[in-house]
């Protein structure tokens, strides 16, 4: 297995630690006899598996890692150029027989004093993962690698993700539209050591297998590290999918973590929407002029409305999305210059018709009344299907008391297809004043099922209520 590993040696990645130091400083402590750990043994190489065993498949022998998340920032979500900042966070545990029963130091084997996290080798091995839609821009940070457990060689390491990932987006609906932050993981049997001396990977064997910890008890699989509350959007809830094959080695183990997102209409409504609609409103205005002898002055109106509308394009092309079909507010800001260029056409045409006064009255009708009906038959379905999603994602948080019931009774190992996380404020604890929304979130159970829990409603003096048993958590959001 070790043959096949694909293995690069940089002094540059740890700024002040060289291979040449690293080195020395094995040798001396060895010829001092104060080392922990004896100059032959390579500890860079993959552990051994447990499940190693004659006419065992490559499945089995691979090296089980187990691995959990974390997200504590996302902002910064555009629209128009498709991208989002993050900071996540991936943390593996594994078990490495070689350290069991390892003390610190080698010459006393009879000491009870068992290595500590600081005894830890600098070419020890660890799995590592990339995020393949990062940007240029996104650091890597190694925080931790720890020893949990002497006994057992528990190991855990971290791998934080901070900076701005690519998020595609389906704009067909926009601005009422339910969007996905998706982080997309992918792993050729990548590894680090310690001291990130060494890494590689292997793309012909599968030295270990990812495994989501969404069933560990006492154990969160996701962490939300701060209030959720994200401008624009209004968190919904989030998803997970692990891709490992065990038909074929050499494919990538992929790992997808997705944050279900819907945006607030709320802020196009006020700062685009209503703006266009006031100015063909507006135009209304020039209908009541005199048809025979204010025409000139009937033009110069409506000049200068449709040049205000294509001004305000201008201001707010920034929060639009540059996309190669139209949305639905393209379709809307369409329509609004479409009935201000009309208003021009019937100008003329009210001038030259034998009743002025009755044509000018049924054209206004004709104009206004077909501005708004496409309106609304533009803004209806999207929104429609928008709040339908809605309801069908907080749906499935609302279970029956008796199946909820069934599902505490159940067992554990037979209660893995579908888990409640539902989290219920106290109905003795006061409630905050004025309107406050619920956040809620999905939880895939690896079959693709998504479960939720929801944030309960907080009291204004009572601290944040961070409830992380059972992977549920509650935190207090207002729009």
């Amino acid at each position: 297995m070790a043959g096949n590993v694909v293995c690069r040696r940089s002094s540059s990645i740890l700024p002040g630690i060289t291979a040449a130091r690293f080195l020395a400083d094995q040798q001396a402590s060895d010829l001092e006899g104060t080392g922990d750990w004896s100059s032959d043994e390579c500890f860079w190489l993959p552990p051994p598996s447990c499940n190693e065993r004659v006419g065992s498949s490559q499945q089995d022998q691979a090296l089980r890692v187990d691995f959990r998340c974390a997200c504590f920032k996302l902002s910064d979500i555009s629209t128009a150029s498709f991208t989002a900042m993050v900071k996540f966070v991936v943390v593996f545990e594994w078990n490495d027989e070689r350290l069991i029963g390892q003390h610190r130091n080698n010459k006393n084997k009879n000491t009870s004093m068992y290595m500590t996290t600081n005894d830890l080798p600098n070419d020890l091995w660890g799995p590592d993962i990339i995020l393949e839609n990062s940007q240029s821009d996104c650091q890597i940070i190694y925080d931790s690698f720890l020893l949990l457990d002497a006994e057992t060689g528990r190991l855990k390491r971290t791998v934080t993700f901070h900076g701005t990932v690519y998020n595609p987006m389906d704009l067909k609906d926009f601005p009422f539209d339910i969007e996905s932050m998706e982080l997309k993981f992918i792993s050729i049997s990548n590894w680090r050591t310690l001291d990130g001396l060494r890494f590689g990977n292997d793309p012909v064997n599968r030295t270990y297998t990812l495994h989501p910890m969404l069933n560990s008890p006492g154990v969160d699989f996701f962490t939300l590290g701060w209030n959720g509350k994200v401008n624009e959007f209004r968190m919904m809830g989030w998803s997970q999918k692990t891709i490992c094959s065990a038909d074929n080695p050499g494919q990538p183990m992929m790992f997808r973590f997705t944050l279900h997102m819907a945006r607030k209409v709320t802020f196009y409504y006020i700062k685009i929407l209503l703006p266009l609609w006031l100015l063909v409103i507006t135009s209304v205005a020039a209908y009541g002029l005199d048809p025979e002898n204010d025409l000139g002055d009937k033009y110069e109106f409506l000049v200068t409305l449709l040049l205000s509308s294509i001004a305000f394009l201008y201001i707010i092309q920034d929060s639009l999305p540059k996309v190669g079909y139209f949305t639905v507010i393209d379709k809307i800001v369409i329509v609004s210059l479409i009935s201000l260029v009309c208003s021009h056409l019937f100008s003329y045409f009210i001038s030259v018709s034998e009743s002025p006064p009755q044509m000018n009255w049924w054209l206004a009708c004709i104009n206004q009344g077909g501005y708004w009906l496409t309106n609304v038959l533009l803004i209806a379905p999207p929104h429609w299907r928008l709040r339908c999603k809605k309801i069908a994602m907080l749906r499935q948080i609302q279970l029956p008391h008796e199946q909820q019931r069934q599902q505490q009774q159940q067992p554990k190992e037979q209660n893995t297809s579908f888990r409640s996380l539902r989290t219920e404020s106290s109905p003795q604890a006061p409630r905050k004043a004025g309107r406050a929304s619920r956040m809620h979130r999905m939880q895939s159970t690896g079959n693709g099922m998504w479960n939720f829990s929801h944030f309960a409603r907080m009291s204004t003096n009572g601290p944040p209520d961070l409830n992380l048993r059972d992977g549920a958590f509650a935190e207090n959001e207002s729009d």
